[in-house]
């Protein structure tokens, strides 16, 4: 048998691929009263849409773009897929011109398209039934007795389906089985798997006893006991595993420049990102040149890693506009491989200590071949000397983040590097710490901090006039407050502005009794509150620390659209270090 390391070998070698969302999300909105959801198109258009999907140009396209490989969804939330399935038509109790199966088989289709150019396909399907067909959930019993709204947006309306078993066996079953068929077919076609929406692998994967994560990797390698499988627990930073039985990171992050680790791998799995190329999942404008893609690209693959970019298209294929941005990010990426060496790059921090010394960082550099690669570093020009190896102290900057500049034979790549802070806290609350939007234009949040009787104490002022409230409260008016012991794992607790506070967990939110608030009042601009947070919710901090980790995310909204600043770390939903708090 393969070990990881061997199966996900071409994957890592392939270096990046591009990923296509091709899903039927019809054309017409349901009424306000209903769910917001796109009323899929019916049976016959959907078809006519699979039919109209261009394998042959698409595939041209990206062999000029030198893909690795390609992800193409096989369906996702709407109830119909672009490949047929009896075993799906059975239990659906539909046939013939009635399937929500597409007659044509689009990914046997697509893989062999993209086999003239020895590009490999892998497929994306998800860890539930299609949450917006109803039919799909009460027949394949995959609603839970536990909360699954991080799965199913409309929880509240299919929650009249669910079931009593916690662990979902029928439907898992039912699941296994349909995703074994496919595989049957296709085999070796498929050379993997991205499974979205594992925000409940312990609850559904991981038992002894079948049905469990296993079964459903079984199900997925049926035909190809080498195909590669990702089990996504969402957005999170730094990307992790969720289940012993996948093979490389799912990585779904929304900015790349935060997916910077010491790959190939991380506990045992294959690093992978996947992000989009524009300003989300197959919407553009694109969030940069392609200059500006390839060194993305490039902080990555150096580090072991694989990057996937989601693109926009059309079933013609990629627009013209797009596809010669991607070009000039296929042209400049292989033309920094001649130029720059693969660079693995380590980089320790630089902070500022509780006494406001200065306490330098490090970044180490170890080369594929010997070259002189410059460092811009807070207006100084470093060198590594044109030495392989190299370790060069980076004194902290007066900001909470600066951008490492590498260059070498023309190429550039930035790579940004939060400035740690540290603070004393005692019983007596701190000096007051202000956190502003990004561009220093907007007073967000005041805060001043202690430690008590093994709380963490927040008196909060926020300055916003009408607070909006929503379900999940990092899309509202909300104060997220990450907390952890220094290592990986982070405590996320979102104290929304009505007082209610969530704990959230792979996605999941979930509301916590455990976190007291104290409201202070309000005034004509802002309000203020107080949040006791007990320590003992930070795993490694069951005792009276002497120093955790922390960081704030305000959201505020102003006139219909949501303001955001994060106090230590880089924002954009990315809390990528933070604040360390010494407790004597």
């Amino acid at each position: 048998m393969k070990t990881v390391f061997e199966k996900t070998e071409w994957f890592r070698k392939a270096e990046y691929g591009f990923f296509f969302h091709f899903l039927n999300s019809g054309s017409a909105l349901h009424p306000p009263e209903n769910r917001s959801q796109r009323i899929p198109a019916p049976p016959d258009e959907w078809n006519r849409m699979v039919d109209s999907f261009d394998a042959d140009a698409i595939a041209k396209q990206l062999h000029e773009l030198h893909a690795g490989y390609a992800f193409l969804t096989v369906g996702q939330n709407s109830g119909y897929y672009c490949a047929p399935n009896a075993t799906y038509d059975r239990i659906m109790g539909l046939s013939g011109p009635h399937s929500k199966c597409s007659r044509r088989d689009l990914i046997r289709d697509f893989a062999d398209a993209l086999a003239n150019y020895d590009i490999p396909l892998l497929a994306y399907t998800t860890t539930l039934a299609p949450g917006y067909d109803f039919d799909a959930v009460r027949k394949l019993k995959s609603i839970p007795p536990w909360n699954c709204n991080s799965n199913c947006g409309n929880y509240q309306e299919v929650k009249q389906f669910a079931g009593t078993d916690p662990r979902l066996r029928e439907f898992q079953t039912m699941w296994n089985a349909i995703h074994a068929e496919w595989m049957s077919r296709w085999g070796k076609k498929v050379r993997g798997w991205w499974v979205d929406g594992c925000y409940f692998a312990d609850k559904m994967y991981h038992f002894p006893d079948e049905p469990n994560g296993k079964s459903f990797a079984d199900a997925l390698r049926t035909g190809n006991p080498d195909a590669i499988i990702a089990f996504n627990p969402g957005v999170v930073y730094p990307p992790r595993a969720v289940d012993p039985n996948q093979d490389y990171l799912a990585g779904e992050i929304n900015e790349p420049e935060y997916g910077l680790l010491n790959g190939p791998l991380i506990d045992g799995m294959q690093y992978h990102v996947l992000t989009f190329v524009g300003q989300y999942w197959g919407k553009g404008p694109l969030r940069g040149d392609g200059k500006t893609l390839a060194a993305m690209t490039r902080n990555i693959t150096d580090n072991g890693g694989v990057v996937s970019w989601d693109l926009p298209f059309s079933p013609k294929g990629i627009d013209e506009e797009l596809f010669s941005v991607l070009k000039e990010f296929a042209r400049e990426y292989a033309r920094s491989r001649k130029v720059f060496p693969k660079t693995d790059v380590k980089i320790l921090s630089p902070r500022w200590n509780a006494e406001g010394k200065a306490v330098p960082g490090r970044v180490e550099l170890r080369s594929a071949s010997p070259a002189e690669i410059k460092l811009e570093w807070n207006n100084s020009i470093l060198t590594n000397s044109g030495k392989q190896e190299a370790a060069i102290e980076l004194p902290p900057a007066n900001a909470k983040e600066c951008r490492l500049k590498l260059t070498c034979g023309g190429f550039s790549r930035e790579i940004p590097v939060h400035i740690g802070r540290e603070f004393l806290f005692s019983k007596t609350p701190s000096a007051p710490m202000e956190l502003k939007t990004a561009d220093g234009s907007r007073l967000l949040g005041r805060y001043r901090c202690a430690v008590d009787n093994g709380k963490f104490l927040v008196d909060a002022e926020i300055f916003e006039e009408k607070p909006e409230i929503r379900a999940l409260p990092w899309e509202c008016s909300c104060l997220e407050v990450f907390l952890s012991d220094g290592g990986t794992e982070k405590q996320q607790l979102c104290i929304r502005h009505d007082g209610v506070v969530f704990q959230v967990k792979n996605g999941v939110a979930e509301e916590c009794s455990s976190v007291k608030i104290v409201p202070g009042g309000r005034n004509a601009e802002s309000f203020r509150f107080r949040a006791e947070i007990p320590l003992s919710l930070i795993e490694g901090c069951r005792e009276e620390p002497h120093a955790f980790s922390f960081d704030f995310q305000q959201s505020v909204m102003e006139c219909g659209r949501v303001l955001r600043g994060v106090f230590c770390g880089s924002g954009g939903g990315n809390i990528s270090e933070f604040a360390t708090a010494l407790v004597p």
